[in-house]
């Protein structure tokens, strides 16, 4: 890792922890945090629409001490 560098995460935000999909937000946040990263910030910027229904997208943004 590069010394004040900036991680970007795209991916499925998952309702909960068991779902088949996806990350749930506390899951990548205790991620972020045992790999090191502070800062952490999730958003949900938007949706995409699947033949299942709504697919949220999580965007995880850490930076790197």
């Amino acid at each position: 890792m590069l010394p004040d560098g900036i991680y970007v995460q795209w991916d499925w935000l998952s309702v909960g922890e068991s779902s088949g999909a996806g990350f749930s937000e506390s899951r990548v946040i205790k991620a972020l945090e045992n790999a090191g990263f502070i800062n952490i910030s999730l958003t949900q910027p938007f949706e995409i629409e699947g033949s299942n229904g709504n697919m949220p997208v999580l965007m995880a943004v850490a930076k790197n001490q």
